[in-house]
């Protein structure tokens, strides 16, 4: 185990006693474990590391745009798993793991976890893993994300389709083809190409919805009355070879704690470095990018990240945006993913961000 994923588990635990020690009067903490990118890896790995059954760290876990974990870290944590290396390679000592051609380590890998009730629909990207709770309990789903340990109890608001509309004459596009993803939305209309209007339920601000790109319940979508609204929206076609994930999260501070949601978001994403300063008639967006390697050596893929916070120069009012742009195969397809193009349409659904001045 490395040092960050010893780090990981130091924060888990110290969180977690506090947690406990300060709220002995209320029930058994559940919790939920949310992560992208590293932040997936980290939290993948600390429910692996679980010891038994019966004492999971996560109740659930969720990794999007993960760095799935890698046959070098689960032999490093599951001593059953690197026996099994060490009977079928012949090892003589743990550094004989990387003369394992990659292919073979992946495949025994795959079949050897799929044996322990890990169903892998692709092992590469990890875009499901689901294990019973008999069998650590642990859900994780390649779909769009939070990224650092989240212990929030949230009250989610409901939704319900605004005008009912005949199926049949419903755009076919993936968003107004969901139902859940249309009942966010006002109107099978484009306002502009290839995106609806998103007319957020807390009354706050509104937003561009790619055509194509779809949510789903909690937790992708949580609300709590007016003062919060998060949600993990994608538009994924293996087809094509890209993925596309959108996570926004609305708050009512404005620019009053801008220097801590800039740091969080840094955090969050991984990001060490000054923000751009972007001025709209009635916005300022605090604007970064991230390149980021995700796998190893032979199996590669490359993230594209685009964030910012975004603050109305009306009202106590912001936003959190996060675009992250990825083929799901580098080295053996076509990858038409053009970063400056992925940075226009993420700049484009930034700007497009509209906040109301009223209440």
């Amino acid at each position: 185990m490395n040092n960050r994923e010893l780090i990981a588990e130091y924060f888990d635990n110290v969180v977690t006693q506090k947690i406990n020690d300060e709220h002995q009067e209320i029930p058994k903490l559940i919790k939920y474990g949310y992560g992208h990118s590293l932040g997936g890896n980290n939290f993948s790995i600390l429910q692996i590391m679980s010891k038994d059954y019966t004492n999971i760290k996560y109740d659930q876990v969720y990794v999007i745009n993960d760095a799935p974990p890698t046959a070098y870290q689960l032999s490093n944590i599951e001593e059953q798993f690197f026996n099994e290396l060490y009977i079928n390679f012949d090892f003589t000592n743990y550094d004989d793991i990387y003369t394992i051609p990659p292919d073979e380590l992946k495949t025994f890998t795959k079949e050897y976890y799929n044996f322990k009730n890990f169903i892998v629909s692709t092992w590469k990207n990890i875009k499901i893993m689901e294990c019973s709770r008999k069998s650590k309990g642990a859900t994780l789903m390649r779909s769009w994300l939070i990224y650092s340990l989240f212990l929030t109890l949230v009250f989610t608001g409901g939704c319900s389709i605004k005008k009912e509309i005949d199926i049949k004459e419903l755009p076919n596009t993936a968003a107004f083809q969901d139902e859940f993803t249309r009942s966010l939305l006002d109107s099978p209309e484009e306002v502009e190409h290839g995106h609806y209007l998103f007319e957020s339920k807390t009354g706050g601000y509104s937003m561009l919805w790619p055509k194509n790109a779809v949510t789903d319940g909690p937790p992708f979508y949580q609300r709590n009355k007016d003062g919060f609204e998060k949600i993990l929206f994608s538009e994924i076609d293996e087809e094509e070879n890209y993925s596309y994930a959108f996570s926004t999260t609305y708050t009512t501070y404005g620019d009053s704690l801008i220097e801590t949601n800039l740091n969080m978001l840094s955090a969050s994403v991984g990001y060490n470095g000054d923000y751009d300063k972007i001025e709209t008639d009635k916005t300022i967006i605090y604007y970064a990018k991230l390149e980021d390697k995700i796998g190893t050596e032979n199996e590669s893929i490359t993230s594209y990240n685009y964030f910012s916070y975004i603050v109305s120069k009306d009202s106590k009012k912001g936003i959190e945006y996060i675009f992250t742009a990825n083929c799901f195969d580098e080295l053996n397809r076509v990858c038409n993913i053009d970063p400056k193009v992925e940075e226009e349409k993420a700049l484009i659904q930034m700007k497009n961000v509209t906040f109301r001045t009223d209440g």
